[in-house]
């Protein structure tokens, strides 16, 4: 795998990418988002340290947003607040890797894409099955994908050229 410029990857729609049996979630959801099919040549290994360096080398960042594995209680405050800020910030897209608890069988964890357009609809690409549903923003609050999320990092681009460097401020005059 080579690192290739990724800024633009945020308005790619996403892809289905369905996995044939209980294992490789996160790889799938990861060429759902992406598109970056090689990284399918792993998807019997359940290392998530390997599955985040492969990523990084396939030319990506997983940015953590939210985390909470001890939740006992659906919660949809994390996606109100990420939504108002995202809207204030003049965010229009963003990918996300989203990992659920109980999605079918209790006690396990999934993992599936989220597209967001603020603007109008999310998009879901759940590694079991082969469509990719829809919802206006505050109906997909009420899905069991946005209140089984136990852990939501956004995609972005792991190659240095993608970003402007912001030259350090002076705290003393």
């Amino acid at each position: 795998m080579t690192r290739k410029c990724r800024i633009e990857i945020q308005n790619q729609p996403l892809q289905p990418s369905q996995q044939s049996n209980d294992t490789g979630c996160m790889y799938h959801s990861m060429v759902s988002l992406t598109g970056e099919t090689s990284l399918l040549q792993y998807v019997d290994d359940n290392c998530h340290y390997r599955f985040l360096i492969r990523v990084m080398e396939a030319g990506y960042l997983l940015i953590p947003l939210y985390c909470n594995h001890f939740q006992t209680a659906e919660d949809s405050y994390f996606w109100k607040q990420h939504f108002v800020k995202c809207t204030s910030e003049g965010v229009s897209k963003q990918k996300l890797l989203v990992t659920c608890r109980d999605l079918g069988k209790v006690g396990t964890l999934h993992v599936i894409a989220v597209h967001l357009d603020f603007a109008g609809l999310v998009t879901v690409a759940d590694p079991k099955y082969s469509s990719l549903p829809s919802w206006p923003l505050l109906d997909f609050i009420a899905t069991d994908y946005a209140k089984k999320a136990v852990e939501i990092s956004a995609l972005k681009s792991a190659v240095l050229e993608d970003y402007a460097p912001i030259p350090p401020t002076s705290s003393t005059p």
